[in-house]
């Protein structure tokens, strides 16, 4: 009991502290910034130092000229200085990998060629790499202690991207304070090749059969009479027929050429539609349903098509065909990576067409989502993916996730709970998807 009890008070303790968190952090006057925000800039005290010596110097002690002469003078260097140091530097930017997904890391090259004679320091690398991508914390990609004079320097460093994308995700800049740091001269660095980053896709072991209709050369063998295969049956002899098929034991027996008949290829159309209205989605930028429905979208997607199905992916008002081998399945993942949903108020109906004998429709969304669709009556017999907003609200608080509950009259194909158990809850269900499916067969 009295354990219980802690438990509530340190709870309401917390809660009152990130409430005084949150009032003391709030900006009350937003339309003054534009008006004040050079204060943050140390150079702007500097300014209202140099304007309060020349006021009293004017009006009541001429001494503090000295103050002025001696502040502007500051001033001076520090500004000069930078901005004519940072004029005698080039930058090339490349990343040595052109894709990777979310999670990996990459090589970044920097060739900064100085021309003038004496050695420059204290440089940064700012925007486009992480300020842009989350919208907070320090902008800086990398610093640089000293280049020599007269050389041409090629530095390398490891960046991790926070979330998919393209990067950078802003020109880059050469930026320099040196010596007092009040006030930063940038120069634009040449950005040579970007950086596509890939949602983060889960490794699954297996597929589902998804029999179709439209007879291909690679596709999933089907108990439909064509020359891929095991042997379904025999029949007489047609021209045109490969003689390596002929049943010679058969022949022989009647007298006449008797020939094998194999199974045939033919693929499914899979429909895979992310829901990306922002209304139904919860959770933080890099860990919200929102971004986790792209992720697993994404893993759907190249898994069906690593077994030549005919992948479609919508999103949006957009409807994305991969066409068969690797740049298909690429520009695919290229186009999730730049994925920005539009904010929506949830009214404007998700296009779902029902499953047939020639369509498999997949449909990635969360259980508010779910609820939305069966209000509408659009539901059909899609395969749904649904994502549970509670555990996605509740990683954001760090607190216990709750029990997922279904309350759609729609049974789900697979559920995923919360950020953390994603990825198994994915790989186990569908396992158990293709286990359950196979053994039907």
């Amino acid at each position: 009991m009295s354990g219980n009890r802690r438990r509530d008070g340190a709870t309401v303790w917390s809660k009152g502290l990130r409430g005084i968190s949150a009032t003391l952090n709030h900006d009350f006057c937003p339309w003054a910034n534009r008006y004040v925000y050079w204060l943050k800039q140390p150079i702007g005290w500097f300014v209202i130092a140099a304007g309060a010596c020349l006021l009293i110097g004017l009006t009541l002690e001429p001494q503090a000229m000295i103050m002025f002469a001696a502040i502007m003078a500051f001033m001076l260097v520090g500004v000069l200085w930078p901005w004519i140091e940072i004029q005698g530097l080039a930058c090339r930017l490349r990343f040595v990998k052109s894709r990777i997904q979310e999670g990996q890391s990459v090589s970044v090259r920097l060739d900064v060629v100085n021309r003038w004679p004496w050695p420059v320091r204290g440089l940064a690398i700012e925007r486009g790499f992480f300020a842009e991508a989350d919208g907070s914390g320090n902008p800086t990609a990398v610093a640089l202690a000293r280049i020599p004079g007269w050389s041409k320097n090629s530095y390398y460093w490891t960046f991790e991207p926070p979330r998919r994308g393209v990067y950078p995700a802003d020109r880059p800049v050469l930026a320099m304070g040196f010596p007092f740091g009040i006030w930063h001269a940038r120069r634009p660095i040449e950005v040579v090749s970007e950086l596509i980053v890939w949602p983060k896709m889960i490794d699954l072991d297996s597929v589902p059969p998804v029999y179709g209709q439209d007879f291909t050369v690679a596709g999933m063998l089907s108990n439909n009479t064509g020359n891929e295969g095991d042997v379904l049956g025999v029949r007489p002899y047609r021209r045109g027929d490969s003689l390596r098929k002929v049943h010679w034991p058969l022949t022989a027996r009647h007298d006449q050429l008797i020939v094998c008949e194999g199974q045939a290829t033919a693929r499914r159309t899979v429909r895979v539609t992310i829901d990306t209205r922002t209304t139904f989605h919860r959770g933080s930028i890099t860990r919200g349903s929102l971004e986790w429905a792209i992720r697993i979208g994404a893993t759907l997607c190249r898994q069906f098509h690593a077994h030549n199905s005919r992948v479609e992916c919508m999103f949006g008002t957009r409807c994305l065909v991969a066409e068969a081998g690797p740049a298909g399945i690429q520009r695919l993942l290229d186009c999730l990576a730049r994925l920005e949903p539009e904010p929506s108020d949830g009214k404007a109906p998700l296009r779902l067409t029902a499953s047939n004998a020639n369509l498999l429709s997949i449909l990635v969304t969360t259980d508010r989502g779910v609820d939305s669709l069966h209000q509408n009556g659009s539901a059909n017999s899609t395969r749904l993916v649904i994502l549970h907003t509670d555990g996605f609200e509740a990683a954001d608080r760090e607190q216990p996730f709750p029990s997922p509950i279904t309350t759609s009259s729609q049974p789900s194909w697979i559920e995923i709970p919360g950020p953390h158990q994603a990825a198994g809850a994915l790989r186990s269900q569908w396992e158990r998807i293709c286990h359950d499916v196979w053994r039907t067969v």
